[in-house]
């Protein structure tokens, strides 16, 4: 559920990017969120698991959004 509205959350960001840039690629759209690292107890319980599984999925969200607002600046150029 936090994946979907991440990825909501960054394609508004994008399109926000892209309808007010001209011809070069904002410094915001060239980093990613940090990869997570799990830091939890060395026993993983499913909630962990859980938990770490989404943070995975909105950082890459985050990356993907970004790549493809990338490609579009680019293709416009």
């Amino acid at each position: 559920m936090m994946g979907k509205i991440a990825t909501a959350a960054s394609m508004m960001f994008i399109v926000m990017v892209i309808m007010s840039c001209a011809t070069t690629i904002p410094s915001a759209l060239l980093t990613c969120k940090d990869e997570p690292r799990y830091i939890g107890r060395s026993s993983v319980s499913a909630a962990d698991l859980l938990e770490f599984t989404d943070k995975v999925a909105v950082a890459g969200a985050d990356c993907r959004s970004k790549l493809a607002a990338v490609r579009k600046i680019e293709a416009h150029n």
